[in-house]
């Protein structure tokens, strides 16, 4: 049982000190080495602006728009309605999501960025709707890790829901430690980084110390890393809990975790909360009173009711956290809580009816699922393992469906695909409170080029001849022409070059180079409307040259490795019109680093494994070209 006063000022404090962490971090966002963090430089007038802080605002709004249970497609729904945030795993999801493919596959597929920070800067809503509840917290911030992450990036989430949930109900930082890490997956990445830091910790006491340890032992490349920041979250913990003083544990703590560097917002914005929810009335007025309590949302939030103050925001969570406790039946409820002002809508029988499959380890769910529907009939797909058709490629899918209500299904279900699409069989027979179909759909195969936008509709008629159809995405691979071959010079190999060489189908935006040595690539893509300034990132295991129709584009001998959009020393600014343009690329694979994988973070292994990608995205919002068109290289024509 937890006192409702205590738990709204606990609350308060977890968002204030989103705040400021947040606010104290943002000038240090992407500095790689350390700093000497005192106070907010330059002091500022309110909060700044934060992605950490945003989409917990989106989440919100969803859940009191759509009610419970809280699912991933809805959240989907909720990102693609609210949010114009277009980088790194924020991008990739939402060019999956405009495609159809939905949650855990749309943070899955195609997406170099799975361990990024993006979920865990947005775990203090579901601590908050779980207060003392570990087990529901993590459930509920699943649903949101999985929209657009995958392994390190939602074992990382699971971990920080688990601690700050905790943290409502207990003060003791050993334990709050020990008993998150259980929601860890023994081989998890982020498992090992945060034992070997606590035992670094324990060893020296000297959190910049133990930074140097884990940079020297889990090669990374991001900045973003969830694994690395996670552990700089708990290093400004432990290295706060030195003083003894509350108010002190806080100035310490959040200046440690901002001053390690790397993904300094996000690191001192979830420590502030942490601190917030322990100690909510031990905050230094010289760190609140510059901020105000006025709720600061980025631009890229939209359509959005106002929320215009931190408390206002607080006791909106604390509505939605008695509807929450009571649907789920949490361990922890409010003896003394008011009626909530705005009852949900409730769309389903059990908490259970939409919740991924699971073990305590939260990694154990299936990627290649997709929540395609909740309502008025619950369907999850399971796709083939590429997820990618090749033309003419026959693959398998499975299906289920159930009545959210737990009622039974009646009519007939009939599976309608885009126009050169085949579906075997087309047509199933409802019955049962559940069922599990499976069915092949094959590609077309006379087609040269790849259109991204492929649908396959459920096409549902009830018994009272009603009918409903509810529609997902198909994919299909990218083609590409490869030689080996080694290219010196800035002139663009000739056409004759590649007579010979492989069509390659690539079922994602990157591709294994393969050996070490030289690579020629050539592919042809197209937008099909106006043009417009685009950006080219392109990242490979080694230097390479870029030509678009014969000119050189873009040299790169250096060591980034950077699959985004904004950040990346690669990219190149170019204007694009709605032809065919072919694309070519000469690429140097290095000999492989001589490192134990399973301790890389994804963009180390992304190059460590040699992965050759490219993406095209519009210059001004960063967003992924997700209705780009390619086709097989017309070789011989430019």
């Amino acid at each position: 049982m937890l006192a409702y006063k205590t738990y709204l000022e606990k609350l308060t404090g977890c968002f204030t000190g989103k705040a400021v962490g947040g606010t104290l971090g943002m000038p240090l966002e992407g500095h790689i080495g350390t700093t000497d963090v005192t106070y907010y430089n330059p002091v500022p007038t309110e909060m700044i602006a934060n992605d950490d802080l945003d989409l917990q605002v989106v989440w919100l709004e969803t859940i009191r728009e759509k009610g419970l249970p809280v699912t991933r497609r809805d959240l989907a729904d909720g990102w693609l309605a609210h949010t114009r945030v277009l980088c790194d795993e924020y991008g990739a999801c939402m060019r999956n999501m405009r495609n159809g493919l939905y949650p855990p596959l749309s943070g899955a597929y195609d997406n170099l960025c799975t361990a990024g920070m993006g979920s865990v800067i947005r775990t203090e809503i579901w601590a908050a709707l779980a207060p003392g509840d570990p087990d529901l917290a993590v459930q509920l911030a699943l649903e949101d890790a999985c929209v657009d992450h995958a392994r390190d990036g939602v074992d990382a989430t699971a971990f920080m829901a688990a601690l700050e949930s905790l943290a409502y109900t207990e003060s003791d930082i050993s334990m709050l430690i020990d008993s998150a890490m259980s929601y860890l997956p023994e081989q998890s990445r982020v498992r090992r980084m945060l034992t070997d830091a606590l035992a670094w910790w324990e060893e020296t006491k000297d959190a910049r110390a133990v930074r140097e340890k884990i940079l020297g032992t889990y090669p990374w490349i991001n900045w973003t890393d969830v694994a690395i920041n996670a552990s700089y979250i708990i290093l400004g913990l432990l290295d706060g809990e030195q003083e003894s003083d509350p108010m002190k544990k806080i100035s310490r703590g959040i200046c440690t975790a901002v001053g390690l560097g790397h993904d300094a917002d996000c690191t001192g914005a979830t420590l502030g909360s942490i601190f917030g929810i322990l100690y909510p009335d031990s905050f230094d007025e010289r760190w609140t009173k510059p901020l105000g309590d006025a709720l600061v949302l980025s631009y890229t939030i939209v359509g959005m009711h106002e929320v215009k103050t931190i408390p206002e925001l607080c006791m909106q969570i604390a509505d939605v956290c008695c509807e929450v406790q009571k649907f789920y039946h949490s361990v922890v409820t409010f003896a003394d809580a008011e009626e909530p002002k705005n009852a949900l809508r409730i769309r389903a029988v059990s908490s259970d009816a939409h919740r991924l499959r699971r073990g305590k380890a939260v990694s154990d769910y299936n990627e290649r699922e997709a929540l395609i529907s909740v309502t008025p009939f619950t369907i999850n797909m399971i796709y083939p393992e590429s997820v990618a058709h090749k033309p003419g490629e026959t693959l398998t899918y499975t299906a289920e469906i159930f009545h959210p209500k737990g009622h039974s299904l009646t009519g007939c279900l009939s599976l309608h695909p885009s126009d050169g699409w085949t579906v075997t069989p087309e047509k199933f027979p409802l019955s049962g409170e559940k069922m599990t179909i499976t069915f092949s759909v094959t590609a077309p195969v006379d087609k040269i080029r790849r259109t991204c936008k492929n649908s396959l509709t459920f096409s549902f008629v009830t018994a009272e001849d009603i009918t409903i159809d509810i529609p997902c995405g198909l994919m299909t691979t990218i083609p590409a022409v490869h030689v080996e071959a080694a290219w010196d010079g800035e002139t663009c190999p000739p056409d004759s070059l590649f007579e010979g060489g492989e069509l390659q189908q690539w079922t994602e935006w990157s591709h294994p180079v393969g050996t070490c040595g030289g690579h020629l690539y050539a592919f042809e893509m197209r937008t099909p409307y106006l043009s417009f300034p685009a950006v080219f990132s392109i990242q490979a295991p080694g230097k390479f040259r870029l030509w678009r129709n014969g000119e050189l584009l873009k040299t790169y001998d250096g060591p980034d490795y950077n699959p985004t959009f904004h950040r990346a020393q690669s990219a190149v600014k170019l204007p694009i019109a709605n032809d065919w343009d072919r694309y070519v690329v000469y690429v140097e694979r290095e000999e492989q680093a001589d490192v134990s994988p399973e301790n890389c973070e994804p963009f180390f292994r992304a190059r460590y494994d040699g992965r050759l990608l490219f993406g095209l995205a519009e210059w001004k919002t960063l967003s992924w070209l997700d209705e780009a068109e390619f086709r097989i290289p017309q070789l011989g024509t430019k």
